[in-house]
């Protein structure tokens, strides 16, 4: 839920600020502030900047001013909110355009652009990785830290208050059928390596014969004959 909340809302700031620069919303356009100076004389300020501001108002508006910022649930659906704009103000880059006669770069025009949509969810699911487990203060009426010895949460930090299932076990309430005997790769360090996979419980491998189709062949006219090949197959399950 954390990590869905501040994906949403980097998602809607990143469609309306897009939707800026190209027309699309007519009470907006595109980015003529570009707030740093430009040192270097071989390009100058120019193009469509992403007007990121735009888009982080309107995303605020729309789904922060929703929540009644009262309720520990809201409280953490505001600050994920929060940090899924933030990643994008965090990584904006510099994009530049040449011009000149036949592909030479006699002028380069430089903007603002947001990092890809793709590029934004990687960047949440690490920050989704490190998040904060926090507890509601009915007296501050405030989320703070469940361990004390943690530092709060910055803007660009996702937080949650129950954590998650545990989906390496069988668990009918949750709709989990659990990893044990689901195929893994054991050089893969993503989801689905046995590392993660296996939930520490190790993994056995195993050696089955496959027979295929190989070295098939069009004869004139018309079919397609095949041979018939044999091969080793690795296999890594889970314990």
């Amino acid at each position: 839920m954390a990590y869905l909340q501040a994906l949403v809302s980097a998602g809607i700031t990143y469609d309306v600020t897009k939707a800026c620069g190209t027309g699309t919303v007519l009470q907006c356009g595109c980015d003529r502030v570009f707030g740093q100076n430009n040192p270097d004389v071989e390009w100058k300020w120019g193009g469509c900047s992403d007007n990121l501001e735009y888009g982080n108002h309107f995303t605020e508006t729309f789904i922060d001013d929703s929540t009644g910022k009262k309720t520990a649930a809201d409280l953490m659906a505001v600050q994920n909110y929060k940090a899924g704009r933030k990643v994008i103000e965090k990584n904006m880059t510099i994009k530049c355009k040449c011009h000149g006669v036949s592909g030479s770069c006699t002028s380069k025009v430089c903007w603002n652009a947001m990092p890809k949509l793709r590029q934004v969810s990687e960047f949440l699911l690490k920050s989704h990785i490190q998040a904060y487990h926090m507890t509601y203060s009915k007296r501050s009426l405030r989320l703070r830290p469940l361990q004390e010895r943690n530092r709060n949460p910055s803007k660009t930090d996702i937080v949650y208050l129950t954590p998650s299932p545990d989906y390496c076990e069988p668990n009918k309430r949750h709709g989990s059928v659990g990893t044990h005997g689901r195929r893994c790769n054991k050089t893969s360090t993503g989801v689905n390596g046995c590392r993660l996979m296996c939930c520490g419980r190790g993994y056995q491998t195993m050696l089955r014969h496959v027979t295929e189709s190989c070295h098939c062949r069009f004869q004139w006219c018309c079919s397609v004959e095949c041979e018939t090949c044999s091969r080793v197959e690795e296999l890594h399950v889970c314990n």
